[in-house]
């Protein structure tokens, strides 16, 4: 997770609570302990830098979606780095009912946007 401490409270990196609003973590959200096994020095310093301030160095197409039940990556957080996403070819997909899952209507249509992406380069 993102968190740091801001003013005494803790918070996402994107500053909203961190408080689950589900009663239940969604499926697909455990944690598998890669955050636990990489604690040396140097990814402990990465949580120092916010991701969202890489975003308007963008200069390539993206296809975007947010679960609006995801609370590892809620879809507010991923909103505000499309908005700041610096290519103008860009697209978001709220993906109402999910969390942190595979969603496979998404990847079905992430392919024909690649795809129409993909062949527009080649003409």
């Amino acid at each position: 997770y993102w968190t740091r401490k801001c003013n005494g409270e803790k918070t996402w990196w994107a500053k909203a609570p961190v408080e689950n609003p589900l009663a239940e973590p969604v499926d697909g959200t455990e944690s598998y302990g890669a955050f636990e096994s990489a604690a040396t020095p140097q990814m402990k310093m990465l949580a120092y830098f916010d991701p969202i301030n890489f975003a308007p160095r963008a200069k390539c197409p993206a296809y975007f979606n947010g679960g609006l039940v995801d609370p590892s990556s809620p879809a507010y957080s991923t909103y505000a780095a499309f908005l700041r996403w610096g290519e103008k070819d860009k697209t978001f997909v709220a993906v109402p009912n999910h969390g942190h899952d595979w969603w496979a209507a998404f990847d079905r249509a992430a392919y024909r946007w690649l795809e129409k992406i993909l062949k527009a380069k080649v003409k």
